[in-house]
C-alpha cells in the first residue's frame, strides 16, 4: 500500500498547474514552472518514461496513447493543464509509491528541466510536501556537472551531524570495522582542517549571535555525544585542540572532525580534497555531504554503464540499495535489493502475466543455454524461496522475522550477485 497521500499528490498537482505565490519585503511574488521543462509538448516528455505506442487510446479514433494524446494536446489542445498526473494509464494515481517518485525525479532530471526557470524553488516546494509523507527527493549523482536526483525514505537524521564514531559505534565495538589512519595521513588532514578553518555567526538558545569559528563550534557540539580526549602517553584526556584531537586519537574520532567541517563548510572544494587524500592513502572511504561510509570495491556504478538490460527504474533501486549498505542499514538495504530482485523477474512482462516465463528468458540469457542453466535456474528460485519465507520486506505479515543483522547481509551480497550477472548478461527487451 502506497505512504504518499491523495491529498500530498493533489497538492503536488495544483503546484505545477497553478503556481506559486510567495511573500517577501515588496509583497506577493508570484512564480510557476512547466513540468515538461524544455519539451514543447506533454506527448515528447511523457514518450521519454512510457512506451506511448503500446498504451491504450482513451479515445475509441485513435489506436494507441501516442496518437489520442498529440491529437488531444497539440491538434485540438483540449486536456487540461497536467492532465497526465490523473491519467490511470500512467499509474500515478495508483498506490505504487515508486511509480511516482520516479515520475517526479524524471521532471527534475537534468535533460528534462528548464534551467532558466524556477526548477529549484519547485523542487523544494515538492520535496517537503513529500516529506510529510514520509519521502524525499535528494542528489544522487550528475551528468555533465548538473545534479540529478533519485528517492529516498525521508530521514530526519540525514541532516543533523551525527558523528562517525556514533553512528558505527556497534560494528566498531565488535570490530566488524576496524580502521587505521597512519600518522603521514593524520598531519594532512590536520593541516587541511587548520587551513580550512573559518569564522561562523552562531546563534545561541537565547536568540545571541556571536561569532566562533568551526574548530571552536566542534569540540562544543561534539560534546553533547561524547567528551572530546586524545592519547596522552597511555592517558586518555579531555582535550580541546584541533591537532592534539587529530594526531593522538582513534581513527573514528578524526573522522568525525572531518564530518564535522563538512557540515559546516558545505564546499565541494572540501570534499573533493578529502576524498583525494582518501584515494592517495589508500583509505577504503568516501566522503559525500557531510557523512563518510565505506567506499565499495565493487562498484554498481561501473556495471550499469556497461549493462544491456535497458531498465532505468532497476539500477536506480539498485544505487538506492547500494547506498544503504555502504552506510551498514542492512535491513533497508536487504528490502530494497529484494525491491530490484522481484522486479527483474517480470523483465518481459512488466504486466505480471507472465513472470515464470519472464524468469525462463533471464535465465537463458545469463546462462546463453549452456550448461550453466540449471545452476542459474537453482538461484533465482531460491532467492524466491527466500522471500517467501523469511520477512526480508518489513510490510510482509506471516513470515519468519530475521534477527542477525549477518544474515541481511547475507541476504544482500547473495541476491546483489545475482542481479549484477542479470545487469551485464542480459540483452535488452529489443533484442530478444
Amino acid at each position: 500500500m502506497g505512504t504518499i497521500t491523495n491529498l500530498t499528490k493533489r497538492n503536488i498537482i495544483s503546484l505545477f498547474k497553478n503556481g506559486y505565490t510567495s511573500d517577501d519585503i515588496w509583497g506577493a511574488n508570484y512564480i510557476e514552472y512547466d513540468c515538461i521543462g524544455v519539451y514543447e509538448n506533454d506527448y515528447e516528455f511523457l514518450e521519454r518514461i512510457y512506451d506511448l505506442d503500446n498504451l491504450p487510446s482513451k479515445d475509441p479514433r485513435y489506436e494507441n496513447a501516442k496518437s489520442d494524446i498529440i491529437h488531444h494536446t497539440i491538434l485540438n489542445d483540449d486536456y487540461d493543464k497536467c492532465w497526465f498526473f490523473t491519467d490511470d494509464r500512467f499509474g500515478l494515481c495508483g498506490e505504487n509509491d515508486e511509480i511516482y517518485l520516479h515520475f517526479l525525479c524524471e521532471i527534475f532530471d537534468p535533460y528534462v528541466r528548464d534551467e532558466s526557470e524556477n526548477w529549484e524553488t519547485f523542487l523544494k516546494l515538492v520535496d517537503d510536501l513529500l516529506k510529510e509523507d514520509g519521502w524525499e527527493l535528494f542528489e544522487c549523482g550528475k551528468i555533465s556537472g548538473k545534479a540529478k536526483f533519485g528517492y529516498r525514505r525521508y530521514n530526519p537524521d540525514n541532516y543533523r551531524y551525527i558523528p562517525f564514531s556514533i553512528r558505527y559505534e556497534k560494528l566498531l565495538r565488535n570490530k566488524n570495522l576496524i580502521l587505521t589512519i597512519p600518522m603521514s595521513v593524520r598531519e594532512k588532514i590536520k593541516q587541511f582542517l587548520n587551513n580550512s578553518d573559518q569564522q561562523l555567526i552562531i546563534t545561541d538558545d537565547s536568540g545571541f549571535n556571536y561569532n566562533s569559528f568551526i574548530s571552536t563550534e566542534f569540540f562544543n557540539d561534539v560534546n553533547k555525544f561524547y567528551e572530546p580526549k586524545y592519547f596522552n602517553g597511555n592517558n586518555y584526556v579531555s582535550t580541546d585542540n584541533i591537532n592534539s584531537f587529530i594526531m593522538d586519537n582513534y581513527p573514528e574520532k578524526v573522522f568525525d572532525i572531518i564530518e564535522y567541517y563538512s557540515y559546516q563548510k558545505q564546499d565541494e572544494s572540501f570534499i573533493k580534497f578529502i576524498n583525494t587524500i582518501f584515494d592517495n592513502s589508500d583509505l577504503p572511504f568516501i566522503l559525500e555531504g557531510f557523512r563518510i561510509s565505506e567506499s565499495n570495491s565493487f562498484r554498481i556504478e561501473d556495471s550499469t554503464d556497461k549493462a544491456k538490460i535497458n531498465d532505468e527504474d532497476l539500477k536506480r533501486i539498485i544505487e538506492s540499495a547500494k547506498e544503504l549498505f555502504s552506510k551498514h542499514e542492512m535491513e533497508l538495504a536487504c528490502e530494497k535489493i529484494w525491491d530490484a530482485f522481484e522486479r527483474v523477474k517480470t523483465y518481459y512482462y512488466p504486466d505480471i502475466s507472465d513472470k515464470k516465463g519472464s524468469v525462463e528468458k533471464l535465465v537463458r540469457g545469463i546462462s546463453h543455454d549452456s550448461c550453466f542453466y540449471d545452476l542459474f535456474n537453482t538461484e533465482f528460485k531460491a532467492l524466491t524461496d527466500m522471500g517467501n519465507k523469511f520477512r526480508i520486506r518489513h510490510h510482509e505479515k506471516g513470515k519468519i522475522n530475521i534477527n542477525d543483522e549477518n544474515y541481511y547481509e547475507y541476504f544482500y551480497n547473495r541476491c546483489m550477485s545475482l542481479l549484477i550477472l542479470v545487469l551485464n548478461s542480459v540483452e535488452s527487451k529489443t533484442s530478444i
